[in-house]
């Protein structure tokens, strides 16, 4: 009885002595749980650190999602053809400023990978009012007076080419080709880039996304509503012909008879995305070479992507608010990764699809 008595001592010593090597297997599979659970949380941290570019929906670094975008006004006349930095630009917004002529407005998340941008063109207040949810340093050349007391009144960071800041110069190749002088401002896009650091104005600030963005793998398509080959007159002078290419999956653009190509590389402009938004356009207090494009009322209009369209409505509710597109069904749109251009049309203007062998105008639809 001693002798198991001792037995039974010595064993409670030795496992305690080795209480660490002495766990029970249900010990052991709590502390494998409690591991296995740890690893799950931190995988699940990892994944949710993805960034997301707010004017393109694509993944980023952190800090390319936090970087001030910079707009920039462009001329669109045929004279001022080719435009240098538009198919680098990641939202570019196009309507009927002065007449029937169209102008741009360029905006991007890196202004630098366009070495140079312009033909630049003056400040109007419907392009002051379209920045202004993107927060963006507006960069102008001159600008019309809503245009110069939009920027005023609401306070705008801007850079403007009739300051004789070293960054605005003039094209000297197409002053040389008698092109006319207001054919020819551009901005170099690093010196800005230093101009906007002296000015004080912040470069790093988050925005609100520009769309709701597809965030699935595979991409947004609209079945059986087919728009391959799109023809709008924005307006008497401007009619845009939107091409798809089906190895590309993206949009060309032409105007004037002519594919729209950028200066700086020879590239043509190719859409992921494509807008086009029907509006009511006016003269601005009677004043015929000032448009006024009328934000507030909102409208209708097509969302095209991957060769295929839907209608949608839009509509901007003031200065500060972002364009919110909405789908037949009254839900939110939501858009592809990509770059975009939105185009501005006055109510009524002809729009063809083509579809295979079928052509048809908007208003038959």
């Amino acid at each position: 009885m001693r002798n198991k008595t001792a037995a039974a001592f010595l064993a409670a010593i030795l496992c305690a002595g080795a209480l660490g090597g002495c766990q029970s297997p249900m010990q052991e599979v709590v502390v494998e749980s409690q591991s296995s659970d740890l690893e799950i949380t931190q995988e699940v941290e990892e994944k949710e650190e993805v960034f997301y570019h707010p004017l393109t929906g694509e993944e980023v670094t952190e800090e390319e999602a936090s970087v001030r975008p910079v707009s920039f006004i462009i001329n669109n006349s045929q004279k001022a053809w080719p435009q240098c930095g538009i198919s680098q630009a990641d939202v570019v917004y196009e309507w009927p400023y002065e007449g029937t002529a169209t102008r741009l407005m360029a905006v991007f998340g890196d202004p630098t990978k366009a070495e140079t941008v312009g033909p630049l063109r003056s400040a109007r207040h419907d392009f002051v009012e379209l920045s202004m949810p993107l927060h963006t340093i507006f960069v102008h050349w001159g600008g019309s007076k809503p245009g110069y007391a939009a920027l005023s009144d609401y306070d705008i960071e801007n850079v403007d080419g009739m300051t004789g800041y070293d960054c605005f110069f003039r094209d000297q190749d197409r002053l040389n080709a008698g092109t006319a002088l207001e054919h020819t401002a551009m901005v170099d896009t690093e010196k800005l880039m230093t101009q906007i650091e002296t000015l004080g104005y912040a470069q790093d600030e988050a925005i609100e996304p520009a769309y709701q963005f597809n965030t699935e793998e595979e991409p947004l398509v609209f079945e059986d509503k087919q728009a391959k080959d799109v023809t709008v007159k924005i307006s008497g002078e401007t009619t845009c012909n939107l091409v798809y290419d089906e190895e590309t999956k993206t949009y060309a653009k032409y105007e004037y008879g002519q594919q729209q190509i950028d200066a700086n590389n020879d590239e043509p402009v190719a859409l992921d995305n494509v807008f086009i938004l029907y509006a009511q356009i006016s003269s601005y207090d009677g004043v015929n070479v000032w448009r006024d494009l009328k934000l507030e009322t909102g409208g209708d209009g097509y969302y095209l992507t991957q060769g295929t369209k839907t209608p949608i409505t839009w509509k901007k509710d003031d200065a500060n608010a972002g364009i919110v597109y909405t789908k037949e069904t009254g839900e939110e749109l939501t858009v592809n990764p990509g770059n975009s251009w939105v185009i501005f049309a006055e109510n009524g203007a002809q729009t063809s699809w083509t579809s295979g062998e079928e052509a048809k105008t908007s208003a038959e639809e």
